[in-house]
C-alpha cells in the first residue's frame, strides 16, 4: 500500500487508500489464495481497515488528550475492536491491556523503524557507523520488549474464551459498521426512531437477545462428564490429557503448545483443576499451561523439578507464583490420590539426562476402578524399559508417535487394548511414524489419533471402555 501510494504521488495520480488496500489483497491472494485463511492475513488487513475507518472519528473524540497519546489510544482501540473476533476465533483469547501497553510503547515504536532505515543508509560509511545506529535501535527494541512483558504479566491481561460462532461474528461486525460509519449511524437512528414510534422496542430487544444467544452458543461451557473420562485434547502437535472423576477431581497432565487448551478445557466442563502436572519442560507440553493457570483455579502444580533455562518454563513458574499456586516436585515411587483416581509415579529413574528432557519425562499410571492408563510424556521405550510397568488398558503413545524401535517389546509387556497418539495434523516431523502404526496394528491395539479424530475421550462406564471422538 505504501509503494502504491508513493507511485501515485510520483506520477501525480489520485490516491484512494481503500483501492490500494483492495489491490494489495488481490495481489497477495493471487500469489497464494490460501492466505485468506491465514490468521496473519486476516489480522493485518482487518487492522489496517480499522485504522482507515475508525481512527479518524476516535481521534476527534479524543481531542482533549495530547496529540501523541490520543493517536496511540485511537489506533489501539480501533484495531482492538476490529481484530477481537478474529483473535477469539483462531486463538480463543483477547488481550485486555492493549491500549495502555501501546501508549507506553509508542515513544519507541517510530524510532525503531527510523533507526532501522538509518542503519541501511549509513552502511556505506563503515561498520562503526552502523553499530552506533544499531545500539540506539537496540535500546528502543529492548524498551518495547520489556513493555510487552510488563503488561502481559499483569493479572487478567488476557481474556480467554471459546471459539465464537460465525453468526455471532457477523452480528458483531454488523453492529460495529452501523455504529462506526456516519451513514450507518443515520440508518440506525432512523430505524430506532421508527421502532420507538411503533412501540416495538421491547419485543424486538427480546428477539435480538434470543438470536444473539443462539449465535453465541459455541461460547457456552459444557457440563462435566458423568463417567470417569480421560480426554486426550486436540491441541495440535503437543500433549494435554484431562482426567475427570465424576462428581470429583479434575487433573490436567501437560498443556499443549498454545492457548487452545483453555477453550478445550471449557468445552470439557472444567471450572477448576485440582492438579496440573507437567511431564517435562518442552514447549509442546507446557506452552498452554500459563494461560490455564491464569484462567482456572488450580489446587497444586506438579513436575519433576527439571534443570532447565527454558523461558517458557520460567514464565510458567512466575504465573504460578503470582496466582499463589502451591508447587511440588514428584519423585519415583510417589503417588497422588484424588478420590478414586490414583496416579502412580514410576519414572523418571534415578539417572537423569540433562541433554535429553524427553528421557526424564514423568511416567505416570492413572488408575480408576480397574482402568489403568499409561502416561509417559515423551519418554520412549529405552527410558521405559528399566521401569516397573504394569499391564495397562490404555496407552498414550510417547513422543507423538516418533520412531521407536523398542515399541513392539513394550507392547508385549504392557498389553494395551487402546492407544492414543496426540499429534498435529500435517506436522513437519512426520509423526506418527509408519513403523509405530505398524507395531500397534501387529499387536492388535485399537489406535486413535488427535490429528484425524480430534479430541479423544476414553470413558470408563460400567466396567467397560467407551471411546468418543470429535470427528
Amino acid at each position: 500500500v505504501g509503494l502504491l501510494g508513493l507511485a501515485a504521488y510520483l506520477v501525480s495520480r489520485p490516491v484512494d487508500r481503500y483501492y490500494f488496500l483492495a489491490l494489495s489483497a488481490a495481489l497477495v491472494l493471487t500469489i497464494n489464495p490460501y492466505a485468506l485463511l491465514d490468521p496473519g492475513f486476516q489480522l493485518s488487513y482487518a487492522a489496517v481497515l480499522a485504522i482507515y475507518l475508525l481512527v479518524p472519528p476516535l481521534r476527534r473524540g479524543l481531542r482533549f488528550l495530547p496529540a501523541a497519546v490520543g493517536e496511540a489510544v485511537a489506533v489501539s482501540a480501533a484495531t482492538g475492536v476490529i481484530t477481537a473476533p478474529i483473535l477469539l476465533y483462531h486463538f480463543r483469547q483477547v488481550p485486555l491491556v492493549s491500549i495502555p501497553a501501546n501508549v507506553a510503547a509508542a515513544p519507541a515504536a517510530a524510532p525503531v523503524m527510523l533507526l532501522g532505515v538509518a542503519a541501511v543508509v549509513v552502511a556505506p560509511l563503515g561498520e562503526t557507523a552502523v553499530k552506533a545506529v544499531d545500539y540506539l535501535a537496540a535500546a528502543c527494541t529492548g524498551y518495547l520488549v520489556e513493555t510487552a512483558h510488563l503488561f502481559a504479566s499483569r493479572p487478567r491481561a488476557v481474556w480467554h474464551r471459546g471459539t465464537p460462532g460465525i453468526g455471532a461474528m457477523a452480528a458483531y461486525y454488523l453492529a460495529v459498521a452501523l455504529v462506526a460509519a456516519p451513514r450507518g449511524r443515520r440508518i440506525l437512528h432512523r430505524w430506532l426512531t421508527i421502532v420507538l414510534a411503533r412501540r416495538l422496542l421491547l419485543p424486538l430487544a427480546i428477539l435480538s437477545l434470543l438470536a444473539g444467544g443462539f449465535a453465541c452458543r459455541s461460547l457456552e461451557g459444557a457440563r462435566a462428564p458423568t463417567d470417569f473420562t480421560a480426554s486426550f485434547l486436540d491441541v495440535g502437535q503437543g500433549d494435554a490429557v484431562l482426567l475427570q472423576v465424576p462428581g470429583g477431581a479434575t487433573v490436567l497432565v501437560d498443556g499443549g503448545p498454545g492457548s487452545d487448551t483453555v477453550g478445550l478445557l471449557r468445552r470439557s466442563g472444567v471450572e477448576r483443576l485440582d492438579a496440573v502436572i507437567r511431564s517435562h519442560p518442552h514447549f509442546d507440553h507446557l506452552g498452554g499451561l500459563e494461560a490455564v493457570v491464569e484462567t482456572f483455579p488450580v489446587g497444586r502444580f506438579y513436575d519433576a523439578a527439571p534443570e532447565t533455562a527454558s523461558p517458557a518454563y520460567a514464565e510458567l513458574l512466575r504465573a504460578l507464583q503470582q496466582r499463589q499456586v502451591p508447587y511440588s516436585a514428584l519423585r519415583r515411587g510417589e503417588s497422588l490420590e484424588f478420590g478414586e483416581l490414583r496416579l502412580r509415579v514410576l519414572g523418571p529413574g534415578e539417572e537423569r539426562h540433562p541433554d535429553d528432557a524427553n528421557a526424564d519425562s514423568l511416567v505416570i499410571v492413572a488408575s480408576y476402578r480397574g482402568l489403568d492408563i499409561l502416561l509417559a510424556g515423551d519418554a520412549e521405550s529405552d527410558s521405559l524399559a528399566p521401569l516397573d510397568l504394569p499391564p495397562v488398558a490404555v496407552l498414550k503413545v510417547s513422543h507423538h508417535g516418533s520412531r521407536d524401535d523398542g515399541l513392539p517389546r513394550l507392547l508385549e509387556r504392557i498389553a494395551p487394548r487402546t492407544a492414543v497418539i496426540s499429534v498435529g495434523a500435517g506436522n513437519r516431523y512426520g509423526h506418527p511414524a509408519a513403523s509405530i502404526l505398524e507395531a500397534l496394528r501387529a499387536a492388535g491395539v485399537e489406535v486413535f489419533r488427535t490429528d484425524r479424530d480430534g479430541t479423544v475421550r476414553v470413558k470408563w462406564a460400567g466396567g467397560a471402555i467407551e471411546v468418543e471422538t470429535e470427528h
